[in-house]
């Protein structure tokens, strides 16, 4: 069976190979049909010199600045605007060397799954191969073979900029004469334009290069889970509830969450809204060892940014009745009930006591505060989910019906982008699997037997994922 299962898969890798190997032919090959184009493009001013001569004496009379006023500005206006069109073609065209170089770099990755296949010895396998087996070549930004057809581009859209102001000035030598504000044209300030114009294309080049070799399909975030990843919620839920409901349970016995949905174990939703809306069980929760360590070993040392998450919209209740009845139950435990929007002050301290400082982003405010914070200082990020944790569709994200609304780990990581995402719940991992790169899944026995996606990995504690993270990050 695994030899049929390799099999389908050196099928699907050659396969791959051949379709990769021809998108980048095709990529080149468009590279050389949009500079045929962007050529097309720049006979297009002889259309328009043909339009504003005289019969009698030709160009002559526009050259010597007796033509009406409204050919000098129809002529600026079109041969800046043919140089900004350029310039935008310009840009497509390095996008499109880009991708094709993005898929000479598939091609080798693929090479080099044969490579690590082959039984041939390193000396033998040299002599057959020519072409790279390392996906960090060819580089991007290619100094030698690509800047010398984008230095035409860059000469040639700076050129009809030049053109477009020595039309202009051919009648007027400003640009705006308003009444309370005039811009006049003068020759340093053409060339400081021309010169500018130059170098911001060697820019761009540079800067789509950068982005494609660093960030393109790559994510520098990670989400974390807080109830039963930083903290082991399944032993302290069951203690809580003891204290609160006399009710005992061990953790073998909790097969699914939430608890209540476990047949034959005597947990009802009642009992569990005891424990959950009762202030002390989020105070009081023990965080797992070495958490906070290797969370801010992350940031510093990967540079991740870290983005947090929890499920915790309590205090919940049907109705008045219930309401009453739990907060009875809860302080003739000894315990204090939860106030409304309470827990999300909780959270945030429960996390600065043990070790790690959140900027919240519940809200419009926190968010703004929370973009602004992680811009400059790399901060951590709280997110309370509320609403409906379930739902996956960008559609109710910030839903007016809160029952529906999606501000959850699932917008963020579709919107956003995660690296890894670290969970304990097996729906959650499931769906976050098709979302991020990887999922970390922290080992409970309600996971235990669920057969999980290729990358999702098991864990056991917070070294494993520092482990794991020393080789996939």
């Amino acid at each position: 069976m695994k030899d049929n299962l390799n099999d389908v898969f050196n099928d699907f890798q050659l396969e791959e190979y051949k379709n990769i190997s021809n998108s980048h032919f095709e990529s080149v090959k468009q590279v050389s049909i949009f500079f045929r184009y962007y050529l097309l493009i720049l006979g297009a001013p002889i259309l328009l010199l043909n339009l504003i001569q005289n019969k009698e004496n030709g160009l002559n009379d526009f050259f010597e600045g007796n033509s009406n006023s409204i050919f000098y500005d129809i002529s600026f206006y079109y041969f800046t605007s043919i140089s900004l069109i350029g310039f935008f073609v310009y840009i497509y065209i390095i996008n499109i060397r880009l991708d094709a170089l993005l898929y000479a770099r598939t091609v080798n990755k693929t090479r080099r799954y044969f490579y690590e296949k082959s039984s041939l010895l390193i000396e033998d396998f040299d002599s057959f191969l020519n072409l790279p087996i390392t996906a960090s070549k060819p580089k991007y930004f290619e100094s030698s073979f690509f800047i010398p057809l984008l230095s035409v581009f860059a000469i040639i859209n700076c050129g009809f900029l030049v053109c477009g102001f020595c039309m202009k000035v051919l009648k007027s030598n400003y640009l705006i004469n308003w009444e309370y504000f005039d811009f006049p044209i003068t020759k340093p300030k053409i060339i400081l334009l021309t010169a500018t114009f130059f170098l911001l294309h060697w820019f761009v080049y540079y800067l789509l290069s950068n982005l494609k070799n660093n960030y393109y399909l790559k994510y520098y975030r990670i989400g974390v889970d807080i109830d039963g990843v930083l903290n082991n919620q399944t032993d302290h839920f069951i203690k809580y509830l003891r204290k609160i409901t006399d009710i005992e349970i061990s953790a073998k016995s909790i097969k699914e969450l939430p608890v209540h949905l476990n047949k034959n174990i005597g947990v009802s939703l009642k009992d569990e809204k005891c424990v959950f809306n009762a202030k002390e069980y989020w105070e009081n929760l023990k965080i797992r060892p070495n958490t906070s360590l290797r969370i801010n070993e992350f940031q510093k040392r990967f540079g991740y940014k870290i983005l947090f998450f929890s499920y915790r919209d309590w205090p919940q209740y049907e109705n008045e009745i219930e309401k009453k009845e739990i907060e009875t139950i809860i302080k003739n435990a000894g315990f204090t009930p939860l106030k409304n929007n309470e827990i999300i002050s909780i959270t945030k301290e429960w996390l600065k006591k043990n070790g790690i400082e959140v900027v919240l982003s519940n809200g419009f405010l926190n968010r703004v505060k929370s973009f602004f914070k992680n811009f400059v200082f790399s901060n951590k990020t709280l997110t309370i989910e509320m609403g409906n944790p379930y739902i996956s569709d960008n559609r109710f994200f910030n839903f007016t019906n809160k029952s529906i609304r999606n501000n959850n780990r699932f917008q963020s990581a579709s919107i956003n982008g995660f690296r890894f995402f670290v969970d304990d719940t097996p729906e959650n991992a499931i769906k976050l699997s098709n979302l991020c790169d990887y999922v970390f899944l922290f080992e409970e026995p309600y996971n235990k037997d669920v057969l999980m996606p290729k990358n999702v990995i098991r864990v056991k504690s917070w070294n494993d994922i520092y482990r794991h993270l020393k080789k996939l990050g």
